[in-house]
């Protein structure tokens, strides 16, 4: 399942986009766009597929989806179902704005929501206010205002969570050259080659001792080294899932597991579902209206 592209126009007079939803279900195609989108369900329940990460979602689910990054919401019954959407460009308010001390957070946030940020219960709850006086104001001058507000808020929750995985959103320039950068690198070409990854090949790659390389990973990503190298191969694997139909016994071999049973295992402690029952879920067999 490859995602599509949505064009976002906002309104005359207005640099961003706001959608008040009230629809009789929310389910639309899998996609992607530029702006960065805020949603805040309101009404009804589902399922939401972030990047590779597929949850479920209640009224007061609040999302920030990063630049880019395909998504998609499934009601799970018919019936009313409401959202307040909010799509804004990455440079809204110019590239040097974000470097002021006073609005560095806001900089922050928006690479934090690369992979999709879920937000706390109480922060959630903090901002009702301010997206509701968002959609009600009619000075566009004040509803920029509000959503700089809304981004400062969100800014400070330090119980929000990183929704899609390392495997599936992390993208390694090929300029860098920094350490860590290099490790990366050369974990993906690896992964995709399906070729195996040893401590002593990530030592000569980053110049370190191999007892070292697991130290230096957990210090940089919050896990080890052959616990990120699943997260990777587990992640390439839900793309592969959702975008071909290769057999899972293929993809398994191809990314690198001895075998699919193993394959199997790994998946389903990151995903808590099959590859097969992943595979499905994340095949919509309609396309129709949902939060964007």
């Amino acid at each position: 399942m490859r995602p599509s592209v949505e064009s976002v126009v906002p309104s005359p007079n207005q640099s961003f986009t706001c959608l008040d939803l009230d629809l009789p279900e929310f389910h639309n195609d899998y996609h992607k766009h530029p702006e960065l989108e805020l949603t805040r369900i309101v009404e009804n329940s589902g399922k939401r597929l972030i990047g590779d990460s597929l949850e479920r979602f209640e009224a007061g689910d609040l999302v920030l989806i990063g630049s880019g990054l395909p998504h998609q919401y499934e009601s799970d019954r018919v019936g009313r179902s409401r959202a307040k959407v909010i799509q804004f460009s990455p440079g809204l308010f110019g590239k040097d704005f974000y470097l002021m001390p006073e609005f560095r957070r806001i900089g922050d946030l928006q690479t934090r929501a690369a992979p999709g940020l879920v937000f706390s219960s109480g922060i959630s709850g903090k901002v009702t206010s301010l997206i509701n006086q968002l959609f009600a104001d009619q000075n566009e001058a004040k509803r920029a205002l509000l959503l700089l507000e809304i981004l400062l808020v969100l800014s400070e929750d330090r119980e929000s969570r990183s929704l899609a995985s390392l495997g599936y959103h992390n993208q390694v320039s090929e300029k860098s050259v920094d350490r860590l950068g290099r490790m990366i690198a050369f974990i993906d070409q690896q992964v995709d080659r399906g070729e195996p990854v040893t401590l002593e090949e990530m030592a000569r790659v980053a110049a370190l001792h191999p007892q070292s390389v697991s130290r230096f990973f957990h210090q940089h990503t919050g896990m080890n080294f052959q616990a990120y190298l699943q997260v990777i191969r587990v992640g390439k694997a839900a793309r592969r899932l959702m975008e071909t139909d290769d057999p899972i016994s293929a993809i398994a071999l191809d990314i690198g597991f001895a075998s699919q049973s193993n394959f199997n295992r790994q998946f389903r402690e990151i995903h808590k579902m099959t590859p097969s029952l992943y595979r499905k879920a994340v095949s919509p067999t309609a396309q129709r209206e949902s939060p964007s």
